[in-house]
């Protein structure tokens, strides 16, 4: 993402330049460079939806629901900038439910459940 961000920034520059992102000798295709930038803003965007959602809902700092989020999305362990105890049985049961959908879209990978919901898998 490091080395796509300067690519760009340098092609904003000078437009008629060719800008190859290498991974040791190798290109990258730009492809994967989409991929790999819709995976991140998906990601991070689900986050920012978290954080909302458990700041509006529980009333938790903002740190706080990030780590949460965090914690859920990217299946790890206790909260990072987890304010209190090191699990989730202070938060209501529609936070908890919202937690767990986190959990399973971070486990099971963002577009395999994407994909379940989009009317075109199911027509094949």
């Amino acid at each position: 993402m490091g080395k796509q961000a300067i690519a760009q920034l340098q092609k904003s520059f000078r437009p008629a330049t060719v800008q190859l992102v290498r991974m040791g000798r190798t290109a990258v295709s730009p492809q994967v460079l989409a991929d790999v930038a819709s995976f991140f803003l998906i990601y991070m965007g689900c986050i920012g939806f978290g954080l909302l959602f458990v700041t509006l809902v529980e009333g938790v700092p903002v740190p706080t629901a990030f780590g949460t989020m965090l914690t859920c999305l990217s299946n790890m362990g206790p909260a990072p900038f987890h304010v209190g105890p090191d699990n989730f049985a202070a938060y209501s049961a529609g936070s908890k439910m919202f937690f767990a959908l986190a959990m399973l879209l971070g486990r099971l990978e963002f577009f395999t459940l994407f994909a379940l919901i989009l009317p075109g898998f199911w027509r094949r």
